[in-house]
């Protein structure tokens, strides 16, 4: 079932009738007619009756199902790749859904920021797939795809960041480092934005020594979130650049190096 699927989303928007579905499965018509009940539920029904060609589902519902069917396979990185996916996250605009449920990260992020997060997540995912095997499912069935991605997630990250390096060259860098400070501003609005909101703050009723108090809760925050963001995201990154061998200056770890707010 995999494997025509996978053929579809390679083929995708283009209708492909059972003729050249069996042709590019290398298989007789008879094997197609066997699997094209299987096919209905995540094709187009609608273009199926006027072209007579199977076309994915790009819905929500249909999509994690096709997706999910490639998670826990050796394939996953040449399926991350196809059209299919492409435009079903495309569709999905990452980016607005973000935004829309914190509005605070589009002053920070493009969506050329979400779309080279997404995919560089992709690239490192299917290389940590790679190594996990195939889980065969007798079916398309989200609990199954949930159940079998929580018993295996521990080693596909593990995996999964001692690969990033693989996908790292001086020009992603750059734009890794920058979203590692849009990260950081985005992270030091939303504690600014709750400090000022303390419930203590209310119990002063002189402005200037409230200003005073956020001053310093401001400052103590920008320090401990400094030094969060050396340890667990800077040096990570410098260590991919080394064994990526890609050049990396002292100065790249200082945080605004490479994107400061207006």
């Amino acid at each position: 079932m995999r494997r025509y699927i996978g053929i579809l989303a390679n083929q995708y928007p283009r209708p492909v009738t059972r003729k050249e579905l069996a042709s590019l499965a290398n298989v007789s018509r008879p094997a197609i007619t066997k699997i094209t009940e299987r096919l209905y539920p995540v094709c187009d029904i609608k273009i199926l009756l006027i072209n007579k060609g199977f076309v994915l589902k790009t819905d929500k519902k249909s999509a994690s199902q096709i997706i999910g069917a490639f998670l826990f396979t050796p394939t996953f990185g040449e399926f991350h790749r196809s059209p299919y996916v492409a435009s079903v996250l495309d569709k999905l605009s990452l980016h607005g859904i973000i935004s829309k449920a914190l509005p605070e990260y589009s002053r920070f992020f493009t969506e050329q920021d979400t779309t080279f997060a997404a995919q560089l997540s992709l690239q490192v995912l299917a290389e940590g797939m790679k190594e996990m095997g195939t889980i065969e499912l007798e079916r398309l069935d989200q609990k199954e795809y949930a159940i079998a991605f929580a018993m295996k997630i521990g080693p596909i990250i593990e995996h999964s960041f001692s690969s990033l390096h693989r996908f790292v060259d001086q020009a992603s860098l750059m734009q890794l480092l920058s979203f590692r400070d849009k990260l950081f501003f985005l992270f030091k609005a939303l504690l600014e934005k709750q400090i000022r909101q303390m419930r203590i703050l209310s119990t002063i009723d002189d402005k200037t020594a409230s200003e005073a108090y956020i001053k310093v809760y401001l400052h103590t925050a920008d320090f401990y979130l400094r030094e969060a963001f050396s340890k667990f995201i800077s040096a990570p990154i410098r260590e991919v650049a080394q064994k990526a061998t890609v050049p990396y200056l002292e100065e790249y770890s200082n945080i605004g190096q490479f994107f400061k707010p207006e």
